[in-house]
């Protein structure tokens, strides 16, 4: 066989030899990488599963999947590429797993003849390919992978609560309606307008709850309802006190005192008129026996002790439900 002809094919087996040992390098780092890399994949999607179980049957998961297997095998390459060989150290290794004392790299560089050529088995240069080791760790993450997709897993418990979780002044108004309604305080009229307007703004599209509208009008009816609310406590306890000053010092107060506490009184009255959130009707009508531009110490007088009493307790009982209120806005000065 001619020198030539050696040359051709001993240059062949160094490019075959130095494309395995680096094909070797790679494949052990990308294993390594695409292990961790579809372990963390397979979390993800069981996660992922059992809180957005329509995210799965989207394209988005293979897209993600693809792009981990194409970002590992360029990080491998990336990471072992200062292990790999060229040709002439390929002739190094096979002078010395050969015996022929540096015959081919002498050669090479033309100080020497090619030796003549042989055909080589895997054996003879020390390479073998364990396949069980190449390719076992990607294999077992890759069964990982699928036992994350297919594998039966429970719904999260409360997930319908979270997704439909609604803005915190409704429930706040409808608790406030609930103790207004079972004190039989307020007209149930203006009770059921109020719980129209919550039920309009549930009405829409649960994405748009927390939108900036939505929430800007759940805040104004909130704070309305809570200004009608304290309103309507500080003129019962307006009415409660000056019935009670009325009643247990009628005859010690003078006329100017007297008129003081009647007009305050009168006042008090046209607001509970004027709120949105009316008395209901028997409270009114027990009010409207005090009426105070008609009030005269005989009009007193004609009420009995125990019918006063029972209202202003009455009265008292009503502030103190209506100012016990929790998230009410904050009371303007000189408010209760």
């Amino acid at each position: 066989m001619g020198d030539g002809n050696s040359e051709r094919l001993w240059r062949r087996e160094a490019v075959a030899l130095a494309r395995r040992v680096n094909t070797g390098w790679w494949l052990v780092r990308f294993n390594l990488l695409l292990s961790l890399a579809l372990i963390g994949f397979a979390v993800v999607v069981l996660t992922t599963r059992t809180w957005l179980p329509d995210w799965v049957q989207t394209y988005v998961p293979f897209a993600i999947l693809v792009g981990l297997v194409a970002g590992t095998a360029f990080l491998a390459w990336f990471w072992s590429r200062g292990r790999f060989i060229g040709k002439e150290e390929a002739l190094v290794r096979l002078d010395d797993r050969l015996g022929l004392n540096n015959q081919l790299s002498a050669a090479n560089r033309e100080v020497g003849r090619w030796p003549v050529y042989r055909a080589l088995k895997s054996d003879d240069i020390g390479l073998k390919w364990r396949w069980e080791v190449a390719i076992l760790p990607g294999v077992l993450a890759g069964l990982m992978v699928l036992a994350a997709w297919f594998v039966p897993v429970s719904e999260l418990k409360g997930r319908e609560e979270m997704i439909t979780h609604e803005p915190n002044a409704w429930g706040q108004m409808e608790e406030w309606l609930a103790t207004l309604q079972e004190e039989e305080l307020i007209d149930p009229g203006s009770i059921e307008e109020i719980e129209d307007q919550i039920g309009e703004l549930r009405d829409q599209p649960e994405n748009d709850w927390f939108g900036h509208a939505s929430l800007e009008a759940s805040d104004t009816l909130k704070e309305r309802l809570g200004r009608d609310i304290q309103d309507l406590a500080k003129d019962l306890g307006t009415i409660e006190r000056d019935l009670d000053a009325l009643r247990t010092f009628s005859t010690q107060l003078s006329d100017a005192g007297k008129e003081m506490l009647l007009q305050e009184m009168e006042d008090a009255m046209k607001k509970l008129t004027m709120n949105s959130m009316g008395v209901n009707s028997e409270l009114a009508k027990q009010l409207s026996e005090v009426d105070p531009s008609q009030i005269s110490e005989e009009v007193m007088n004609s009420l009995t002790a125990e019918q006063m009493q029972e209202l202003q307790n009455q009265l008292a009982e009503k502030r103190e439900s209506l100012g016990s209120m929790e998230g009410l806005p904050p009371m303007a000065e000189g408010g209760l």
